[in-house]
């Protein structure tokens, strides 16, 4: 079980508080190694804010959300927009889904979805 899935079943819903998040992962990647992650039970899409990741010497990257917003107001997709970046990982959003991938260098990352 995920950790999503261990916080949804611990609190029974999205956290509400503006400054609240969820723990994607805990995890120690090798070089250039990729997860994914269903975020498809969170059914967060329209709250969400970014994601924050974070190696064990206090190094971080931080990811915004940017919506891809129709003409008619209406988003439909959206991306991660790299705003810091110290650790080297990427983040693509895949409809439902996370994937992040490690840079160069072995590291243990933990990784926070903002909402």
């Amino acid at each position: 079980m995920s950790t999503i899935d261990k916080n949804i079943l611990k609190n029974g819903s999205l956290p509400t508080d503006a400054n609240d998040s969820i723990d994607l992962m805990s995890k120690s990647f090798v070089a250039h190694e990729s997860v994914v992650i269903d975020i498809t039970p969170l059914k967060c899409r329209n709250t969400l804010k970014g994601i924050i990741l974070e190696n064990e010497n206090k190094q971080f990257a931080r990811f915004l959300w940017q919506k891809n917003t129709l003409p008619d107001g209406t988003a439909k997709t959206g991306y991660f927009k790299e705003s810091v970046n110290e650790l080297g990982v990427t983040i693509a959003h895949n409809e439902g889904s996370i994937t992040i991938t490690n840079g160069g260098a072995s590291q243990y990352l933990k990784a926070e979805l903002k909402v």
